[in-house]
This record gives structure tokens, sequence and C-alpha cells, in this order.
């Protein structure tokens, strides 16, 4: 009968009709005629009947899939009511609240309860700089359950011995940026062995690791790379030899430097005298250094080649540069540096020098000299301090001096921070984006909620106005629920 539903299907009822019925279907195709109005609803019915009588009687086939039990859980779980946070955070796609609740976890050394372990799983799976936290806080259940299903298996890091040749693009940087903080000379071995295999672009990114526990003992593996057919590769590895102390292209910019800088003394008013920074425009660039980056010719209107190097030069010397050879301490050597006519070319370069190899002592020297705005030297120096700069940099500085005091501890910062820079952004609203609000809330002690209050009850309607005051608004939801969660959890 089958073979006569198809031919009728394919022919059309009105050619054809299927007229070879068992005897079970008989009965069924007379009452079926006598209720239907055409050959197509005929036709339609009589296959609906016969497929149900081809299912009927049939033994289902046995599901012989077992999953195996759960492992019992080693850790404790978070209270119902932070679950119940949890849930609503997941839900409303709250990353800011999901990801302090997740580090609070971590804290307290608690795990979440079972029933959210799917929801959290596939949040996991997006937030791919964050598996390794959702994971841990899924505990022992949520990396079984990742095992489990396809899914959340790639949420488990493969075996270390094939990571490499196996993992995806992501996981093979992951691993070796970890080696390389753990094992500096295996991870630059793994390089000398395999960084041919790569593309140009992956080549140049795992080079821009190596810039982490960065030795002598990488200078000859990134002098070799200098004739490596990328000029990203090319570009990558000097740099990092201009930044080695002690590398041969180090040695050779400190030369140069020596050669154009002199310090003289100079009388002032026929009573005292003051040190001044003289250059010498007979020196010529050497090619060497031509060839690792330094610019021949000055790009700046009115700045001659010699300063211009020097600019150039100056950015990569290491900050005790000026104590070993010039016997200047870093107040001094800013001194010299912004007190000279050419301080708008040179001082950034020293700043970039201070950032460059984390040395707090020109950092300071440069942040209390008033000619100096370069917000990016807080980096340099621990949270604590940071603070005190607030007045300096949130006038011109809000966004990047604000992201500069968040961390991944939610540390405090002090109400008088936050109350200068709630001052200049209800200027500014747009500077940073609402995440950055929510975020920074997290940092906002308690007694900052009568403060956002008064934003909140401002009388202006303008539509920035409006913006931020809904901003402040969700600013104080974001205090509460934090400070709820943290006596729940």
């Amino acid at each position: 009968m089958l073979s006569e539903i198809i031919k009728s299907a394919m022919m059309g009822t009105s050619k054809f009709v299927p007229t070879a019925l068992p005897p079970v279907m008989q009965e069924a195709n007379e009452k079926i005629i006598a209720a239907s109005e055409d050959r197509e609803d005929i036709f339609l019915k009589l296959t609906a009947g016969y497929l149900l009588l081809e299912e009927a009687g049939k033994k289902l086939p046995e599901n012989s899939f077992w999953l195996p039990v759960a492992p019992e859980e080693d850790k404790q779980f978070v209270s119902a009511e932070a679950s119940a946070l949890l849930n609503q955070f997941l839900k409303n796609k709250e990353d800011v609240l999901t990801e302090y609740f997740i580090y609070r976890c971590q804290v307290k050394g608690k795990v979440v309860l079972p029933a959210l372990l799917p929801e959290l799983l596939n949040r996991a799976v997006e937030k791919k700089h964050q598996r390794a936290q959702f994971l841990q806080v899924c505990g022992t259940r949520g990396t079984w359950l990742a095992g489990i299903n396809p899914q959340w298996q790639q949420l488990l890091t493969p075996p270390e011995e094939n990571i490499w040749e196996t993992g995806t693009w992501e996981q093979r940087k992951a691993y070796f940026r970890a080696l390389r903080q753990s094992f500096p000379a295996e991870a630059l071995a793994l390089l000398l062995a395999n960084l041919q295999e790569e593309t140009a672009n992956n080549r140049a990114e795992l080079l821009e690791y190596l810039q982490q526990s960065l030795s002598l003992s990488d200078e000859a593996f990134l002098t070799s790379q200098l004739t490596d057919r990328s000029t990203r590769v090319r570009q990558v590895a000097y740099d990092l030899l201009r930044s080695l102390h002690g590398s041969a292209l180090y040695q050779a910019l400190e030369a140069f430097a020596r050669s154009l800088v002199s310090i003289k003394e100079e009388r002032v008013l026929l009573i005292t005298k003051k040190k001044v920074i003289q250059v010498n425009r007979a020196v010529e660039l050497p090619e060497a250094l031509a060839a690792a980056g330094i610019e021949k010719v000055s790009s700046q209107k009115d700045v001659q080649d010699a300063d211009y190097w020097l600019a150039q030069t100056i950015a990569y010397l290491h900050p005790a540069f000026w104590q070993e050879n010039y016997q200047l301490t870093p107040q001094e050597a800013v001194q010299l540096f912004t007190s000279h006519k050419e301080q708008k070319l040179w001082v950034p370069s020293l700043a970039q020098s201070a950032v460059r190899y984390g040395h707090p002592g020109m950092t300071t020297a440069l942040l209390e000299s008033d000619a100096v705005a370069a917000v990016e030297l807080l980096a340099v120096l621990p949270l604590a301090e940071r603070y005190k700069w607030a007045e300096r940099f949130t006038a011109q500085h809000a966004s990047s001096y604000l992201h500069l005091l968040l961390d991944e501890k939610y540390t405090f910062i002090p109400a008088a921070v936050c109350t200068l820079l709630l001052k200049q952004l209800m200027q500014q609203p747009y500077t940073i984006n609402q995440q950055d609000y929510l975020r920074w809330a997290l940092q906002m002690a308690p007694d900052m909620l009568p403060v956002l209050q008064g934003y909140i009850m401002q009388e202006n309607e303008t539509y920035q106005v409006r913006y931020f005051k809904n901003t402040c608004a969700e600013m104080s939801r974001i205090i509460q629920t934090r400070e709820q969660l943290n006596a729940s959890i």
C-alpha cells in the first residue's frame, strides 16, 4: 500500500488513487469516503490512517544509554537567597552583577546550586576570557556536566601535552601565555621549535608575549626574527630588543644617547649656576638604529632631526640611565627636561620610559611636575597611591582615570574621589558607557548612596541630565543589590 500512496502523491489524486488496501483499512476507507468532500481530502486521511496503522503494535526501541552518577560536591553551596539573586542576574543578562557574584563565590570558596548550572555553563561558553572563573564556581558537578554535553566540552582545557597541537588558537595562546609566565625558558624553546609553522599574524602575537619575563636569554632568538619575511614580526622583534635592558640594540641606543646629550652648567644672573641639557647636532644617526625603527627625518614642524632622534631614544631608555650616566636623580632629570624649550617633545618620551619599565621613582617625579599630564603614568603606581591624583586628572581625563581605579578585587574608591568624578561626569556623562558606570558602582561604599540620591533628585530635565539621573539611579540599585548579595552569599 505504501507504494500506491507514493504513486498517488507523485501523479496527483485526479489521476490515481490507492486501491490495493489491506482488509483492516477497507472499512476505514469507506467511512473516510463518506465523510470527505474531494479526492485530496480522502487521500490525506487515508495516508494518515495508514501511517498510524503501521506504528500500532510495534515495540519501541530500548534506551541502553545510562548516565553515570553525578559526583558529590566537595564545596559548600551558596544560600537559596544568593542563588535566587544569581538567577535574576542571569535572566536579565546583568553581566556586571554576575561577574561580581562569581568573584564573591571565589572569595568565600562556595559553588552555585545545581539548578543553575546549565544556564551558568551556557554563559561560560559566551565569556571566552572568563571561562575558568565560571567553571570554578560551577564546582565538581559543573565540570562533570561540561564533560557530558558536547556544547560545554570546550570549557574543559585539553590535556596540556596536546593543547599546543590540537587546541584552538585562543587555547594555544592562553597555554603559551601561562607557560611564559611560569616557565619562560620552556616557552622560548616552544617558539624556537614551532614559530615558523605559524602564520605571520600568529607569529607576531606569540612574539609579543615574550614581553612578559623578557630577559637577555631571549636576545639571540629575537635577533633571529629580524630577518622574518613579515614586516609586523620584524617590528615586534625590534621593539622587544629596544626594550631589553642590556641587549646589543639597547646598548647602541644608550651609546647614541650619550653622544647626543651633555649636561652643562650655565650661570644665572651672574650669581648662581644651573644645569641644562645640550644636544650635539653634529652627531649622525647610526644606520643600525635607523633599521631598528628610529626615524631619520623629523616629522614635526620646527623640530630638528637630532632633537627628534633623542625623543625617540628616550622612550626606550631605562629611567636609571640618567642616574648611571649623568648622576641625575629622577627629580633632577625631570626638572632638566621640563625646563628645556623642547619639553613638549621630550617629556612625553620620558613618561613612556617610566611606564615601559614600571619605574615608580621616575613616575612620581613626573607626576609631581606641573608640566606632565600623562594619566597612563598612574598605572605604574599602587592603587592606593592613584587616589591622590584625582584633582589632577578628573577634569580632563575622567574616563581614563576611572578605569585606572577599577580593580579585580572591587576595592572601595574613596568617597572624595567618587564625588569629584561624579561632578565631572555629570557635565560629560557619555564619556564612559553604561557598563562602566555599573562596574564603578560596585566599588562605591554604601555612604555614596546619599550623594547619588542628590543627583537623582535634580530638577533639571534636559536630556543629558535625565540620562545622568537615570544612571545614578541604576548605580544606587547596584550598590544596594551588592550589599544584599554580600549578606546572603
